[in-house]
């Protein structure tokens, strides 16, 4: 499942998207390859830099990978706020995440 995700990452980066798409990229791997895939993510990004939209429902990943969150509610869908990351990727370390967690469940305590 590791080697099809990065096969389907390479596709998509080899496009030169205006416009990177993500669903659930990460999902049903094991954390040492989620975590390989995140960082090839990363080092392509910094590279090549450009938008990209990821649905996702892991929260540590989307404050880790992104630079604004949008929240979204269940049935009727409807946008709960937004969460802007503001910080450098290169400085959330496990102390920054942990603070971005509790500032995030602060400010939406009902999603998980």
């Amino acid at each position: 499942l590791g080697l099809a995700r990065r096969a389907a990452l390479a596709r998509a980066f080899a496009t030169e998207p205006a416009v990177l798409f993500l669903d659930e990229p990460f999902v049903s791997l094991d954390e040492q390859t989620a975590e390989r895939l995140r960082h090839l993510l990363l080092t392509v990004w910094s590279a090549r830099p450009m938008t990209a939209l990821m649905v996702t429902h892991n929260l540590r990943e989307a404050l880790m990978l992104s630079d604004r969150i949008i929240v979204l509610a269940p049935r009727p869908t409807h946008v709960l706020g937004v969460f802007d990351v503001r910080l450098p990727r290169q400085h959330r370390n496990s102390q920054v995440m942990s603070d971005l967690l509790r500032s995030f469940h602060h400010r939406f305590p009902d999603v998980t």
